[in-house]
């Protein structure tokens, strides 16, 4: 049963099904190429839904990037430019700059959570 273990180890995406079907192997002898035949299939299967997820996700994680990034290097730059201490300057201009941060920030971490909960 340690070779069992040890294959179920080398192949973690179908680690506890192999581990049983080589267990059933040792017990049952030759008829365990249908159970091999199976675990095979399975594999593929897996195989191919994590490739049309990837796919299927290509556009959000476009999307996102453009939502996130644009806004942030646009922040990013302001910052270099020391355009938003002008900004942070004026006590008209502070209270809308706050507000925009925060949206901004809230903005950032409903997006982090929403990427973190996708995975």
């Amino acid at each position: 049963m340690e070779a069992a273990r040890a294959v179920g180890e080398a192949f973690p995406e179908i680690g506890p099904e192999l581990e049983f079907t080589v267990a059933a192997a040792v017990r049952g002898g030759s008829q365990a190429a249908d159970l091999f035949d199976e675990i095979g299939s399975l594999a593929i299967a897996q195989a191919q839904v994590g490739h049309e997820v990837r796919v299927a996700s290509a556009p959000a994680r476009a999307t996102a990037l453009v939502f996130v990034g644009a806004p942030t290097l646009y922040l990013f730059l302001q910052v270099r430019s020391n355009r938003l201490a002008t900004l942070f300057s004026q006590p008209e201009q502070k209270v809308v700059a706050l507000i925009g941060f925060a949206l901004f920030t809230a903005g950032l971490m409903v997006a982090g959570w929403i990427a973190w909960r996708a995975r």
